[in-house]
């Protein structure tokens, strides 16, 4: 009689392996209300003229004590694709993240935000605007390959760590690239005047990989 079949074995392999990927859900976070909040607002405050101009980034209005646009800046976008992009983004690393350990979603999304506003403003004094959440979504990405290299080298997963080690391969390469040519690797458009700013996504992914140290702990050596 036969139990099952190799078709299955794959099926639960595959399982498994997505299972880790994607985490497990925290018994105090199985609903992301705070990545959906966050998607949703920065939705609405792009439609609604005028709300946009309030928040973002802008050197002149915080000199001018408006300090609050270092954190509402990544809620505002340039265009429509721009907004697209960041959000998709923001929602598939903010339901994972958040659904795996809230605390560590805050504190990337807090952190990461005011961090790369700050790197603005220090390193960057001739830019006098900035919009959007890729530099936000670039901590989440790193904090989320972070859980996936150490829970890989703590179960001793080789493939599951030789995929979190290919993501930081490519997320690096993406990264160098933004830097030598100025650009955003998916935005086509995001306005007439307006570029990309790697700086942002150096910041946040830097930002993102700390945070794992200091929430979860370094991880054990992969060893045989």
């Amino acid at each position: 009689m036969f139990h099952g079949s190799p078709i299955d074995g794959t099926r639960e392999v595959g399982k498994g392996l997505a299972s880790r990927i994607l985490g497990s859900p925290s018994a105090s976070s199985e609903l992301p209300v705070l990545t959906f909040a966050i998607a949703l607002l920065s939705l609405v405050i792009f439609c609604i003229p005028g709300i946009g101009e309030f928040l973002a980034f802008d050197r002149v209005a915080v000199e001018q004590g408006e300090v609050w646009r270092l954190l509402t800046s990544h809620l505002t976008h340039w265009s429509a694709e721009h907004l697209f992009w960041d959000v998709l983004a923001f929602l598939i690393l903010g339901i994972v993240l958040e659904r795996t350990d809230r605390p560590l979603f805050l504190g990337v999304l807090l952190g990461s935000g005011l961090s790369i506003s700050l790197a603005l403003w220090f390193f960057r004094p001739e830019m006098t605007g900035y919009r959007g959440l890729s530099g936000v979504d670039s901590g989440l990405f790193a904090a989320w390959v972070g859980i996936l290299l150490r829970n890989a080298q703590k179960d001793r997963d080789r493939l599951q760590w030789f995929f979190a080690v290919a993501l930081i391969v490519g997320f690096i390469g993406k990264i160098f690239w933004e830097l030598l040519t100025a650009s955003n690797v998916f935005v086509d458009s995001m306005g007439v005047g307006v570029v990309g700013v790697p700086l942002a996504h150096l910041v946040g992914t830097a930002l993102g990989g700390t945070l794992v140290i200091l929430f979860l702990g370094a991880a054990p050596a992969l060893t045989e």
